[in-house]
């Protein structure tokens, strides 16, 4: 694509810190949750003046928790959300960005 810059990343190192640095970005589009989870911190340690946006489309422990419930026959129920160490870790992220990017009317 054209202006597009594809750029490989190692997982897990500080390479992308220097990366992310040099880049100077104004926002950051985080696809899901476990991205932000492994890149938030290091973007707001390294270019803190980005914008950080979660782009969940969906709630994927919502969408986990159904299936759940699905699987053991009843109907969801607020408490498995409640429970569910994945909502706990999602919420968080939706906590840590300054925008949230959802399309359902359920979440």
């Amino acid at each position: 694509l054209e202006g597009i810059d594809m750029v490989h990343i190692t997982l897990n190192s500080s390479s992308f810190d220097e990366f992310v640095a040099d880049m100077a970005p104004d926002l950051v589009l985080f696809d899901r949750f476990m991205t932000e989870e492994q890149y938030g911190w290091r973007v707001e340690a390294h270019a803190p003046k980005a914008i950080r946006i979660l782009d969940t489309e969906d709630l994927h422990c919502l969408r986990y928790a159904r299936h759940e419930a699905v699987k053991a026959g009843r109907a969801l129920q607020v408490e498995d959300l409640l429970k569910s160490e994945s909502a706990k870790r999602e919420v968080a992220s939706i906590l840590r960005c300054d925008l949230t990017l959802m399309i359902s009317v359920a979440e």
